[in-house]
């Protein structure tokens, strides 16, 4: 993961100094193809993302399995396995911000259980090998009647990874750029280390907090 999101911050970054994104739009007088470019180049990086948390999910999926992560798999393997899920994941990830946000325009608190219930859809495609509506049908189904525990848990782990995550990039940004402005770079890079193993901690967490509480009865 930490490729492609250093790929898409550094990347971004550069072409959004060109002209075409300072500059007012006018149709027929902007040049578009650097706009293109951005949308393609953000695309394909974004799938190569999914893909990272993909294989993430499937070395979850096998700790599980497997107790205390014994099985042994190569890195080829789990890339392989992890390619299976890329248009599950997005497509499953796209239908569910539209239902909540169509929920939400109906009355926000449905809206945010929706969320709730069915925040960990990538878990379930994955680890039971579930399709789009089914995922988030089986998510749905696992989370209710346990809406404020998902909700809790889901916070507290977001405040105890994250948080300190952003505290020690803003703090290493911002001597990097009051020791020298041009190592701007440098932030982008150690921003998508960070991030990226901030997301793998996270993601690990969820598939274990799912596994606990189906446990729980309903």
């Amino acid at each position: 993961m930490i490729l492609p999101f250093s790929a898409l911050t550094i990347g971004s970054e550069l072409l959004e100094n060109h002209p075409s994104f300072n500059d007012e739009f006018v149709w027929g007088q902007t040049d578009i193809r650097p706009i293109i470019l951005l949308f393609v180049i953000q695309l394909a990086l974004s799938i190569v993302l999914v893909w990272g948390i993909a294989c993430v999910l499937v070395v979850g999926k096998r700790m599980i399995k497997s107790k205390a992560g014994r099985a042994k798999t190569s890195f080829a393997v789990v890339r392989k396995d992890g390619s299976k899920y890329i248009l599950n994941l997005l497509i499953t990830g796209i239908l569910r911000d539209i239902f909540t946000f169509f929920w939400t325009l109906l009355l926000i608190i449905p809206g945010i259980i929706y969320g709730i219930r069915t925040a960990f859809y990538y878990v379930v495609i994955v680890c039971e090998d579930s399709g789009y509506r089914e995922s988030l049908k089986k998510s749905k189904k696992v989370v209710k009647g346990h809406t404020w525990t998902a909700l809790l848990y889901l916070v507290g782990l977001s405040l105890w990874i994250f948080l300190p995550t952003i505290i020690i990039v803003g703090i290493i940004g911002t001597a990097i750029e009051t020791f020298d402005p041009r190592l701007v770079t440098i932030t982008y890079v150690v921003t998508s280390v960070l991030m990226s193993f901030a997301i793998l901690l996270f993601t690990l967490s969820t598939i274990l907090l799912y596994a606990e509480i189906k446990k729980l009865p309903a």
